[in-house]
């Protein structure tokens, strides 16, 4: 979980540079945002985990808590993320578009 969270949140704040300097400001600063904050909020969810006495990793410790367990944070954080990997693709490919044109 650490790599993918890591490569999304690599690759988001480099779109999100690229979107601030060649398409929209307030696209790149969103994105920029988005990016920052879901990998805090993850771990700091996961943190959570000692606190349950739950001994795998942290991915089996989030689906188990949003699926299983039916906690709202961590399906929130479910949904957060797939909004930041939609969001960064969509930028990725207007900037792609771009560059295409021009």
């Amino acid at each position: 979980m650490d790599w993918v969270v890591g490569f999304v949140t690599g690759l988001g704040a480099l779109t999100g540079i690229f979107t601030i300097i060649e398409r929209s400001k307030k696209a790149g600063v969103i994105q920029l945002l988005l990016t920052i904050l879901f990998p805090i909020l993850l771990f700091t969810w996961c943190l959570a985990k000692d606190a349950y006495i739950f001994g795998c990793s942290n991915l089996n410790f989030l689906i188990k808590a949003a699926f299983v367990d039916w906690k709202v944070v961590p399906l929130i954080l479910i949904v957060f993320f797939a909004v930041v990997v939609v969001f960064v693709l969509a930028n990725m490919i207007k900037l792609l578009d771009e560059k295409k044109n021009k």
